[in-house]
């Protein structure tokens, strides 16, 4: 077991940031990454309005260099163990990856959230966790190394490999019995591109359950713990809880 508490890595990914975001939803992220082993930052790169989701709207983008988020973010970017996501091209609605997208669109919002903020973009995260077979395979042509979902996909929306039929099958008992909060952790790879499944923490309600369906997830030495959050939900009501999770969930694990 203590074996399991040093090589299990525990992640944080929060999503729908944007470079017109306030800078000051950035600073709880300093302090996060003294507690988790890595903090990944999910920035839609040309957010549709104002709103947390996105909408049809367009809106003006600053990208220059006195842009107060951008400054910031470079910044945090800056310390080891925080890395950026692209989180979908431009978020719209809840579901933008299931309709399908130009590669020409993606590859062109990597180049650009690379370029303003000054970093190699290897993760990628789907706008509600959403993403079809066809998008799936231009994520991994454009060059991402990661990918972040949630719970499953159906095999239809995946490559015909058997880690991902497996992982289908495994959730869909978990689905069955009630328990979906739970995850299968497995490794879930195509060409140079893995996927990971998210715990999520969203509410109050995801918050309470999370470290008791990460340890009945049965964690092997190799895994690696994803947890999403959204900036604008927990971390505004509940940010000791969240920084402590990773202490409590090794804890648990001892």
């Amino acid at each position: 077991k203590k074996r399991i508490i040093k090589m299990v890595q525990i992640i944080l990914r929060d999503d729908d940031l944007n470079i017109n975001c306030n800078h000051k939803d950035l600073d709880i992220f300093f302090e996060a990454s003294k507690h988790y082993d890595e903090v990944v930052i999910s920035v839609v790169p040309f957010p549709c309005s104002q709103s947390e989701t996105g909408s049809n709207n367009n809106i003006d983008l600053d990208f220059s260099v006195n842009n107060s988020f951008i400054k910031k973010a470079r910044t945090l970017l800056k310390h080891k163990n925080v890395t950026l996501s692209m989180h979908g091209v431009r978020h719209k609605g809840y579901g933008e990856f299931k309709d399908e997208i130009e590669f020409s669109e993606i590859k062109r919002a990597k180049e650009t959230i690379e370029k303003i903020f000054g970093v190699n973009v290897q993760t990628f995260t789907p706008p509600n966790n959403i993403l079809s077979k066809k998008n799936f395979y231009k994520i991994v042509d454009a060059g991402f190394k990661r990918i972040f979902t949630a719970f499953s996909n159906w095999p239809n929306e995946r490559p015909l490999r058997f880690c991902y039929f497996d992982h289908f099958l495994r959730s869909s008992f978990l689905a069955l019995i009630g328990k979906k909060e739970r995850r299968i952790i497995r490794k879930l790879k195509y060409k140079n591109t893995e996927e990971y499944p998210s715990f999520i923490a969203y509410t109050p309600k995801d918050l309470k359950n999370l470290i008791d369906n990460i340890i009945k997830s049965n964690l092997k030495p190799e895994d690696t713990i994803i947890i999403g959050t959204h900036f604008w939900e927990l971390w505004r009501t509940n940010s000791d809880e969240l920084l402590s999770l990773p202490n409590l969930i090794r804890c648990k694990i001892h």
